[in-house]
Parts: structure tokens; sequence; C-alpha cells
């Protein structure tokens, strides 16, 4: 009775897993990109990703759910620099001419680019987009803070060192950006930034994609010679942003609020925090502390959205 048992058992798994691979085979199945075919193993016959539009009251935005390709590897196209100067003390401003598919692959601000120098380097940057989603463009904008290479990545002196006509080799558009489309009820957008963390915030500024929305940026630095677009603030002033710039380390000369962002915020209060999104971008203690300072406020922990 025993050995029946056991093989009545070994069939039903047989069955078992016969049944699971007619229903969900993985098997390698070419993956259409725009340069060229790479191998991934998905669905067999997996359904068609359906692209629909979906007004909130936030803005308009169209939605493309994606299916998840196993193994599929990133495709690296070459980039031309198109200028390099500093915004900061620290950080520097590139430009690059990119592919128009590209461009085209942005859609939301916050989303990132993985940027490597050529094939050579072992593991690319990740850096967020300065200039806001532009389909008829090719060309993009960073905000880069120079850093050593450690552990985790390959640093970026060697980007903040390109020279103008240089290549690098970049990826398509990546990351979910900053949700903020999937927020209904929404009358107040608070911005929280610190040094290169500006540059996805400035997307969603110049995106004009909040313009109908009473927008609030505080942006935090150790000094003035360390905080980037200054010269766009007033620009951002007259799309309706209230700029609040806020050193740690002011000189004799600064006229502007002193300490950091979160502490600020907690001085101001948050007028109307169930209708209050905020997006956050920079160091990690300042993410933390501002995301404290929010939910005691009362603004939904859903509605604090960071890009990565």
């Amino acid at each position: 009775r025993a050995a029946m048992a056991r093989a009545a058992m070994a069939a039903l798994f047989m069955a078992c897993l016969v049944d699971v691979s007619l229903a969900f085979s993985l098997q390698p199945q070419p993956v259409l990109l725009r340069q060229g075919l790479k191998r991934a193993f998905v669905a067999r016959n997996p359904p068609a990703p359906r692209c629909y539009s979906r007004r909130t009251r936030i803005g308009h935005q169209k939605a493309c759910p994606a299916l998840v390709y196993m193994n599929a590897k990133d495709e690296f196209i070459p980039a031309t620099v198109l200028s390099n100067e500093e915004a900061a003390a620290g950080m520097y401003k590139i430009m690059l001419e990119v592919d128009p598919a590209v461009c085209t692959s942005y859609k939301i601000p916050g989303q990132y680019l993985k940027i490597r120098k050529d094939s050579s380097m072992e593991k690319p940057g990740f850096f967020a987009v300065a200039s806001a989603p532009k389909a008829d463009s090719n060309v993009m904008e960073f905000l880069i803070k120079k850093s050593e290479p450690n552990n985790w990545g390959p640093g970026s002196v060697w980007f903040c060192d390109s020279k103008k006509g240089s290549t690098v080799e970049v990826t398509s558009g990546q990351g979910r950006g900053f949700p903020y489309a999937g927020v209904d009820n929404v009358n107040q957008v608070l911005m929280f930034a610190t040094g290169s963390g500006i540059s996805p915030l400035k997307a969603a500024i110049e995106s004009k994609e909040l313009s109908s929305k009473a927008v609030k940026l505080y942006y935090g630095a150790r000094s003035a010679d360390s905080m980037a677009y200054m010269d766009k603030f007033s620009d951002w002033e007259k799309m309706g942003v209230e700029v609040i710039p806020t050193l740690s380390k002011p000189g004799d000369k600064w006229a502007g609020r002193t300490g950091y962002v979160q502490h600020l915020c907690k001085a101001d209060g948050v007028k109307d925090p169930q209708s209050t999104i905020a997006l956050l971008c920079g160091v990690k203690g300042m993410v933390e502390e501002v995301k404290t300072v929010l939910k005691d406020a009362g603004v939904p922990e859903s509605n604090i959205l960071l890009n990565f």
C-alpha cells in the first residue's frame, strides 16, 4: 500500500508539473528593442501590454503597463557631450545629445538614465534627468555631483571631467519617476531637495504638469556657492512656484532663510495636509526627517513620493 501511495503521489506531482508548464512556460524569446534584438526568458505567448490615457486631478497621463522580462540586459547607445560647465561647487551641468528614442522613452519627471563611459566600465552610473520630458527633442540635461568610485558604483568623476564632443553610452529612460499622476484630490505640492537632488524636481517644475497646483520648493545647500540653479529661481517663481532656498552654513551676505529644509517645513506647517503631495530627492537623512515631519502634519504616507 505504501508503494502504491508513493506511486500515486509521484503521478500527481508529475501531472501538476505538466499542467503548470503548459500554462506558463519560460523559454528564450526575442525581445524587440529599437536598436536591435535581445533575448530574454519570457512567458510563452505573453499578452501585449495595452497603453491607455488616464486623466487625474494632477494632469493627463499616458500609462503603459510593462511586462517584466527576466534576464534582459540594458542596451547602451552612444550619446555626445554638447556642453559641460560647473553649475555650483562640485556639481556640473552636462548637456547630452542622444538618440531621439531615448528622449521619447523619458516620460515622467524623476526618471533616470544609466550612463557609462564605454563598455569597459563594469557598472554604469544612475543619473536623474534634469530637463523636462520632451518627446520631440534629442537633448537631455543632467546635474552631476562629482564623486569618487566606491563599492556600489563607478562614481561620477569620469562624467564630470568629460569634454565637449566626447561620447558616453546611455540607456533609455528608466524608473517610475515621481508617480504623482496616480494621486487624486491634490491642491498643494511640496518639494524638498538638497544638493544635486534638485535635478528631478527641476524637471517636474519645468514640465508644467503641476502648474495648476500651489507648488512650494524647499531647497537646501551648505553654502550659496554649492546651490545650483539659483539663476532659475526667478523663472520658476514666474511659473507660480514659491522657492524657499536655505543654507546650513550661510555667509555674512546671505539674506535668505537658514537651517535644514525639514526644520523649515516643520516651522511653516502644512496647510490642508490631506490634499498635499510631496516630492523628495536628496540625502537619506533629509528624506527620512521630512517624511516624519509630513506624516506628523497629517500628510498621507502614500502622498510622499520618491523618484527611486
